[in-house]
């Protein structure tokens, strides 16, 4: 625990290691400042818990690697965020020469990016071009931007950025809240992202720009939506095989708290455990049969839980769970949620599910129960109320069917289907295996929330 106007400071050099922490900066002023140097080094399982109120060090996590080698930074919260100013939750300097690799870390509320990565590709400033890859990581409600790269080979795989409310403002008390945002020159792919800017303080979703030179995003299989007067892109970027109906749920192996950051829970989702072997499912993995599974909601203090029961053929693993009782056991696992979020790695496919969302009088609200049976496989949507409806979506390897329960405006295509019920329920039949499923109610998720993803 940092005191009152204190900043807890760490130096990670060459070949060393800094693991499990959790520092807590609630105190008021009370800040971090980390800074990793030199080849080979690695940071991961590490949570940070309050809002960063130190302006000594401009970034709370400063990352630069040496050329010809590789730093490493993972299962990182820092989802805080911190006080107005200039702070960036990570920061690449114009130093780095190496690949840096990010993956599952949380960033959420910084006033001056995100994840600050851009630097070395800065020519007039000597940049050193060092590559930076960004991999299932969540950035929410960050100002500035919420990742933002500008060298050839850097990259954003399988990660979600979102703006829905207002951002802290940077050092000249301006909001400018860009989702992704290739600047210096540099070429970045963008590949199997989730992108949603649904608040005034956001202006483009992906934007290329700079005053120099010209770089490119390259945005692929990915979903870029904006509202409320933002742009979904900006200056020199390309698109294929991109929707706008991104599913901004967390990525299920990033960490939803500093304590889940800490005791580094990830094992299954292809992931280091601190022991330095990767996880056998991480091992095996195909992707393509590899998903995230998260079930969220509930209410404690209003006495409105979601029971569930998950069972899979193939390697199925807890990422982040609420309560400790909350185990896989042959393929299995039993769990509630009473306003926390639990969340899976599958290497295979959903055999049953169901969740079920009860009021304090036990009755249910929200419901989705699938049955996978080859041919004969079903999912189940219902409850939802006229006011707020449940609404859903659902996507397959082969085939649906729309029942006769379900309403001749859902819309029903051959390989997916979305609807919504306000209190009865819909049915689909389906072949293959279920791609990604998502069922909110209302539909902001907040009180009820199953999501299905493929890939993380």
């Amino acid at each position: 625990e940092v005191d009152a106007g204190g900043t807890f400071e760490k130096r990670v050099r060459s070949d060393e290691t800094f693991e499990n922490a959790l520092v807590d900066v609630s105190a008021e002023n009370a800040g971090f400042d980390i800074v990793a140097t030199g080849s080979d080094w690695t940071i991961r399982n590490v949570g940070i818990s309050g809002t960063n109120g130190s302006e000594a060090a401009g970034s709370a996590f400063r990352l630069q690697v040496a050329k010809g080698s590789s730093g490493t930074f993972e299962n990182v919260y820092i989802g805080d965020g911190a006080v107005d100013g200039d702070n960036a939750g990570i920061f690449v300097p114009t130093a780095h020469a190496g690949t840096l690799t990010i993956r599952r870390c949380h960033v959420a509320g910084w006033p001056d990016n995100g994840i600050y990565a851009s630097a070395p590709g800065r020519e007039e400033r000597n940049g050193q071009g060092g590559v930076v890859r960004i991999v299932d990581s969540y950035a929410y409600n960050n100002n500035i931007a919420g990742f933002r790269l500008g060298t050839d080979g850097s990259s954003i795989e399988r990660s979600v950025v979102h703006v829905e409310s207002d951002v802290p403002n940077n050092a000249a008390g301006k909001e400018n809240a860009r989702g992704i945002w290739v600047k210096e020159g540099g070429t970045v792919d963008i590949e199997n992202c989730d992108v949603l800017l649904a608040h005034p303080d956001g202006t483009n979703c992906v934007i290329e720009s700079d005053d120099g030179s010209e770089g490119l995003a390259r945005v692929r299989n990915s979903s870029v939506a904006a509202r409320a007067d933002a742009e979904r892109f900006y200056g020199n970027v390309t698109s294929s095989d991109v929707d706008d109906d991104p599913d901004v749920t967390p990525p299920a192996s990033v960490p939803e708290s500093p304590e889940a950051a800490a005791r580094g829970r990830h094992n299954g989702d292809g992931a280091d455990d601190g022991s330095g072997e990767a996880s056998a499912a991480g091992a095996t993995s195909d992707a393509g049969n590899r998903k995230s599974i998260v079930v969220a909601g509930g209410d404690r203090n209003e006495g409105k839980v979601i029971d569930y029961t998950l069972e899979a053929d193939g390697d199925l693993a807890g990422t982040v769970a609420a309560e400790d009782d909350e185990t896989v056991t042959d393929g299995r696992v039993d769990g509630l949620t009473d306003g926390s979020r639990d969340a899976f790695a599958l290497d295979g496919a959903i055999t049953s599910f169901e969740a079920t969302l009860t009021d304090d009088q036990d009755r249910p609200r929200a419901r989705v129960v699938i049955t996978a049976d080859g041919d004969r496989s079903r999912v189940r949507f219902e409850g939802g109320s006229d006011d707020d409806l449940l609404e859903y979506r659902l996507e397959v390897t082969g085939s649906v069917t729309a029942t006769p329960s379900v309403e001749e405006e859902s819309g029903v295509s051959e390989r997916s289907a979305r609807g919504a019920t306000g209190g009865a329920a819909d049915e689909l039949s389906f072949t293959g295996e279920i791609v990604s499923l998502r069922a909110a109610f209302p539909p902001d998720g907040e009180r009820f929330l199953v999501a299905v993803k493929p890939g993380r």
